[in-house]
Formats: structure tokens, C-alpha cells, sequence
């Protein structure tokens, strides 16, 4: 019955006419292809990227692929691998399930060569994906001025934002909102001062072209944001960092985040 199916005149309509659709892809952390051409890729990078080395170890030499294979042995059966798997064979012609080291050499030696080429990387989602354009959310720098802006819209990830509570305090990324100190030749010293910061972050990542605001504040607290007075957000910001407990954290957190909603929506910035 399942054979039957396949074949059917009118799943075959339906998935040719799905394989031709073309979208807008809402979700990419895509590194530039510059840098990925610049660690001279292999499997590995592809793994990496597919969050494979959430649930498998990855190898302590990039180069060791008799461990990859046999850490990836162990989730060869998850989501996660069946998916990329299926992705490589389909863009480099190597079928990579069952894992193999002769198949992890073959499909690195492909994927080093592919990147050679300056358009690699669009080719893949423009050709492949059908991806027309993708939101970009580079995380591991988010601020970031290279990038393809045919293919990529960036947004821009607010986490660091609600880390102005001590200097040296970073979101989940490392990333520390004095940083745009020297981006936008700032000095924050009182709790007003870290507001205008908040405010020409956001007018200026408007002004570079960012189409929207993004949180990813999961990964670093619980998302439940009360409503908190502008007094106990600079109350908190006036300790300077001392003497904090995990209730002033919060607390200044939910103030700030509710601030930048509003400045989002004043921006129009879809969050």
C-alpha cells in the first residue's frame, strides 16, 4: 500500500509541485561564505552546523574521522542526522548513511572545493533551496557587516541588550552590549546614559538595514516578563554590579525588555 501510494499520478503531482515552490526562509544563522572558505570545511563544519554535536561528541582533531564516525554511529538514527545526511547526498552526491570514513573524506574533499567558489553558498539556497531570501541572525556577531544582501535580510538579536546590569556581564553568545560603546562612540556611565545607548543601538541596526528584532532570551532565563517600574530598573543599574541577586537581575531584565518592545514598535521593527 505504501508502494501504491508513491506512485500514485497525485502524490507525485503534489510533491513535484512542493519541490518547485519557492520561499522565504525565516530562520538562518548561515556563516559568511568568506569564513567558512577560510577553515578550509569539511564534514565536520557541516555537522557542526546542524547542531549533529548537540546529541553526538564531536572529534578532538578535525581530522579524525575514524571517531567522527564512530560518535556519529551512536545518533545516526536521530532527526538530526537523517536530515543532513539527505542534504549531502543531495548536494554532493555522497550518501553518507551509513556513516563511513571513506564517505566523511569523500564528502569533505567535495564541500573544500565547493567553497572555493566566491558564490557557493548562494548557488545552495537560491539553486538548491529555492530560498529567495533568508533572515540572517548572525549571533556570533551582532553587528556584523559582511554579508550577502541579494540573499541574507539580518535581524537583529536583542539578547545583550538586557546584560547592562554589570559591565563584563554577557548573554549566552559572550556577547556584552558595552560593546556598541565604541561602535557608536558612547560612554555609559549613569543608568540614562544606558538608555540612549539601548535607544541609537536600535536606530542605527535600522538605519544598516536590519529588518526586524530578534530574542533569543530562552537560552539565557525563563521568558515569563513582568511589568517593573522605571525606578527599580535604575535602582538596580546604580549598584553598579554590586551586591546583586538574582531578583535584580530579573527585575532590571524585565524592565529592559518591555522598553525595547516599545522602541519597536515606535521603529516599526517586527520583533
Amino acid at each position: 500500500m505504501c508502494k501504491w501510494w508513491l506512485m500514485n499520478p497525485t502524490h507525485v503531482k503534489i510533491s513535484e509541485t512542493i519541490a518547485d515552490i519557492h520561499v522565504i526562509d525565516t530562520h538562518e544563522h548561515t556563516y559568511p561564505q568568506e569564513l567558512i572558505a577560510s577553515r578550509n570545511p569539511s564534514i565536520v563544519d557541516i555537522f557542526e552546523g546542524s547542531y549533529i554535536f548537540w546529541i553526538a561528541k564531536p572529534p578532538a582533531k578535525r581530522d579524525d574521522f575514524k571517531s567522527l564516525v564512530k560518535n556519529v554511529r551512536e545518533i545516526s538514527g536521530s532527526a538530526f542526522y537523517k536530515a543532513c545526511s539527505i542534504a549531502i547526498k543531495d548536494i554532493y552526491g555522497v550518501n553518507v548513511d551509513p556513516p563511513s570514513e571513506e564517505a566523511f573524506i569523500e564528502a569533505s574533499n567535495l564541500i573544500r572545493d565547493a567553497y572555493k567558489s566566491g558564490d557557493w553558498t548562494r548557488r545552495v539556497f537560491r539553486e538548491r533551496a529555492l530560498i529567495d531570501k533568508a533572515l540572517w541572525d548572525p549571533y556570533w556577531d551582532i553587528w556584523r557587516e559582511s554579508f550577502d544582501p541579494e540573499l541574507f535580510k539580518p535581524v537583529f538579536r536583542i539578547n545583550s541588550l538586557l546584560f547592562g546590569y554589570r559591565r563584563g556581564a554577557v548573554d549566552h553568545n559572550g556577547n556584552s552590549p558595552y560593546v556598541f560603546e565604541e561602535y557608536l562612540n558612547l560612554k555609559v556611565e549613569k543608568f540614562d546614559d544606558y538608555m540612549n545607548l539601548i535607544d541609537r543601538v536600535l536606530e542605527e541596526a535600522r538605519k544598516r538595514g536590519y529588518v526586524a528584532l530578534k530574542s533569543a532570551l530562552a537560552y539565557d532565563r525563563p521568558i515569563l516578563f513582568e511589568e517593573v517600574g522605571e525606578d527599580e530598573a535604575r535602582r538596580v543599574f546604580d549598584k553598579k554590579g554590586l551586591g546583586l541577586n538574582s531578583r535584580d537581575v530579573r527585575l532590571f531584565q524585565d524592565f529592559i525588555l518591555h522598553y525595547i518592545l516599545s522602541k519597536a514598535s515606535e521603529l516599526g521593527f517586527p520583533v
